[in-house]
């Protein structure tokens, strides 16, 4: 907001207005957990409009839920190189293909020679920090 009154600029907080604020706040807990709430009215409301509702699609079960949390806290204790692995294997989104011309370049201005990234997101960062950096050297 700050930099909206800096440069003059009206701005809006759309999900601030009182009456939002005070309907999320007599919200009973037990709706809030795990998107209850936000996921009902999605199948609800939305998507049994268009006939999109898929069985378990959104909100998983407790056992998912629970399943989940025991995983999060074992691959704290994972060694790196294993998650490494596994992240190769289950690239559902396409990371590698999408990375790969970035690492290159990185490779060549930078002399990064490590094509080993345990996290996509850390080799997006440091492209986009290598081009943010190349233009303010302009």
């Amino acid at each position: 907001s700050m930099v909206f009154d800096f440069f003059g600029y009206e701005y809006r907080l759309p999900f601030w207005d009182k009456e939002l604020v005070d309907f999320f706040k007599n919200i009973p807990i037990s709706l809030k957990c795990n998107k209850k709430l936000y996921n009902s009215i999605l199948k609800e409301e939305f998507f049994s409009v268009y006939r999109l509702n898929f069985i378990n699609e959104i909100q998983p079960g407790k056992f998912k839920i629970k399943l989940q949390i025991i995983k999060d806290f074992v691959k704290r204790y994972i060694p790196e190189s294993i998650i490494y692995l596994f992240s190769k294997r289950n690239d559902y989104h396409n990371y590698k293909l999408i990375t790969m011309p970035m690492l290159s370049e990185l490779s060549s201005v930078k002399k990064e020679t490590s094509t080993k990234v345990k996290y996509q997101n850390t080799l997006l960062i440091k492209w986009y920090l290598h081009k943010v950096t190349e233009i303010t050297n302009l």
